[in-house]
This record gives C-alpha cells, sequence and structure tokens, in this order.
C-alpha cells in the first residue's frame, strides 16, 4: 500500500468519490492519533524504501522488532483508512496521509 502513493494521486470525480474525499480528513486525523511516535517513523521510514534493518539501527532495536512495528502499523493503516475508501482513493489516502506525518514532524522538531 505504501507505493500507491507514487502514481497519479487524484481521480476523476464522481459524487460518491468526492463524499468519500471528503471523510479522507476524518479517517487520516483517526490514523494518525492511533500512531505511536515510533510506528509514525517506521511508516514514513518504509515509505523512504528503507531497510527494517537500518530503520533498527536508527530507533535502537532489533531488525525483528521492527518488522513486528511496520506489521502493526501497516495493518492499523489498512483498518482504519484504505479498508474505509475505494480503491481509487487509495493512492492518494496515502499520499495525504504520509504528508501529514511529514508534516506533523516538522512541527515538533
Amino acid at each position: 500500500i505504501l507505493r500507491e502513493h507514487e502514481e497519479s494521486y487524484r481521480t476523476e470525480s464522481t459524487p460518491e468519490l468526492e463524499l468519500q474525499r471528503s471523510n479522507m480528513a476524518t479517517l487520516i486525523d483517526s490514523v494518525t492519533a492511533r500512531l505511536d511516535n515510533t510506528q509514525r517513523l517506521v511508516l514514513m521510514g518504509k515509505s523512504q524504501d528503507v531497510s527494517d534493518g537500518e530503520l533498527a539501527r536508527r530507533i535502537g532495536r532489533s531488525r525483528p522488532w521492527v518488522a513486528d512495528r511496520k506489521a502493526e502499523v501497516l495493518a492499523i493503516v489498512e483498518e482504519q483508512l484504505i479498508g474505509e475508501l475505494p480503491e481509487a482513493l487509495h493512492g492518494e489516502a496515502i499520499r495525504l496521509l504520509l504528508d501529514h506525518l511529514a508534516s506533523g514532524e516538522e512541527g515538533t522538531s
């Protein structure tokens, strides 16, 4: 799901898609609120093709521990964001989630 954001993120509009699109911000806020700092770091790192081993080194944990966090965060994103939207909006939703997380990280550093 993390690669879908690289595709053209804006799909053709229909009233149904616009209704779903209008709910995306709420869904993204919900996902963001549920993620702890480590899960955010793992999600952002994986979206940038950082290996589990490199993330483990940065976080100071083992690679299997990072792999477990990756599975957790992807399940949250799948359940609370992707699973709530039509396929046509998946790429756009992932891009917006990553943008939201990146802007939040910038605001706290």
